[in-house]
């Protein structure tokens, strides 16, 4: 998590600031508006949160199963759909508030190059 949330939100920040240059816009792609950049910025925030969430998720279910922290959790006398659940919404958040917050600074970012809001 602490290596992903700033690498998740410099590149989603990075993908907004460059669509919204048109003179750093790969050839053939057309950017008339802000809402033309967050289309194209949204291949980098499947491509790079897709990837974290699948980081995310092995860490945060292979790697205690690995170490053999599951079983201790799991021997607790806790309900395992509370596990479960308490594990798939720590995964969540990991990853979208990070993602959140790319989002939120691209779309400051390309006010900024654009002149408008998306």
């Amino acid at each position: 998590m602490l290596i992903l949330a700033p690498l998740v939100i410099f590149l989603l920040c990075a993908a907004c600031w460059g669509f919204a240059d048109s003179r750093i816009v790969p050839a053939g792609l057309t950017v008339n508006s802000p809402a033309d950049v967050l289309f194209l910025s949204s291949t980098s925030v499947v491509f790079i949160c897709t990837l974290s969430v699948v980081l995310l998720g092995f860490d945060a279910v292979s790697r205690r199963r690995l170490t053999g922290e599951l079983a201790m959790d799991l021997s607790q006398p806790m309900p395992r759909t509370d596990y479960a659940c308490s594990q798939l919404i720590g995964v969540w958040m990991a990853a979208m508030i990070p993602t959140t917050i790319g989002i939120l600074g691209g779309t400051f970012l390309i006010h900024q190059q654009m002149g408008e809001w998306p």
